[in-house]
Order: structure tokens, then sequence, then C-alpha cells
């Protein structure tokens, strides 16, 4: 029983650590302006969306850009794997994946551990799974990159 809780916080824990993070398109650099995207804006207005940059005159969509400043975050970066790893826009899908991997490992685990209790003795197995459950945890936490959070949320 003392292990149902660490099980059932590794399924529920995309709910906190894949939060949407409102953002925005970054501005330019320090000391320049969007002639590089845009070229001559003059009296244009150019709007910070969530996706794109727009250039408009009067109400008047004229040109739109992808984000080619990257991404600003009206909330701390470390707040979500979402805006750590700036999964948003194009890679908004990969933050949906990580919980995938996670069943997916699920329906592995299921298949290979009966198969190892078995073989090896449910004892030997719970023990091994649970020491298992908190090395992959860590590990999840302090990912440095979307592949090894992916990789250990399977191995999870």
């Amino acid at each position: 029983m003392l292990a149902t809780p660490a099980t059932a916080f590794q399924l529920l824990s995309n709910v906190f650590t894949a939060k949407a993070v409102p953002h925005r398109c970054a501005g330019p650099p320090h000391g320049s302006n969007w002639t590089e995207v845009f070229g001559d804006t003059g009296n244009l207005t150019v709007v910070q969306e969530e996706c794109r940059l727009v250039l408009i005159d009067n109400s008047t969509v004229l040109d739109t850009a992808p984000c080619v400043y990257g991404n600003e975050y009206r909330l701390p970066q470390n707040t979500s794997f979402v805006s750590q790893f700036h999964l948003v826009c194009a890679l908004d899908w990969v933050a949906r994946l990580s919980q995938t991997m996670l069943f997916l490992g699920q329906g592995i685990g299921a298949y290979l551990t009966s198969y190892f209790s078995d073989r090896f003795g449910r004892k030997t197995i719970i023990v091994a799974s649970n020491f298992g459950l908190l090395v992959c945890g860590l590990i999840v936490a302090f990912a440095p990159d979307p592949i090894i959070f992916m990789i250990f949320k399977v191995l999870i």
C-alpha cells in the first residue's frame, strides 16, 4: 500500500508539470528593432501574439511572421516543463505526448513485471519496481531536455 501514492502521483503529475504557461513572442534584442523581421515598419504597429508576430496598420493586418526571437513567459520559466523546454506553438504536442509515454510504459511494464514476478518472485520485483520508480522519478524531475524526460516517463 505504501507504493500506491507514489505511483498515483506519477499518473497525475502531468496536471502540474505540464501546466500551460501564458506566453507571447519575444521582442527583438535590446537596441534593435523589427526591421530584421518586417523590413521598414515606419508608423506601423507590431503586435506580439502567442505564436506569431503581426504587422498592423489601422486595424488591417499587413503581414505575419513566426516568433523569430523566441518566446517570453509571464511566469518563471521553470514553472512547467512546457516553458522550460519551450514546448509551445508548433511543439505543444510534445507536452501531451509525455502522458502517452507514461501509459505506454505502464503497458510494457505490466507485461514484463508479471513475467519477471513468475520467474524471480513477487517481492523481488515489487521492491525493484519501487526502486526504479524512485530513480526514474528523480531523473524526470531534473531532466535536461525533452528526450530524456520522455525516455524516463516510459521507464516510470
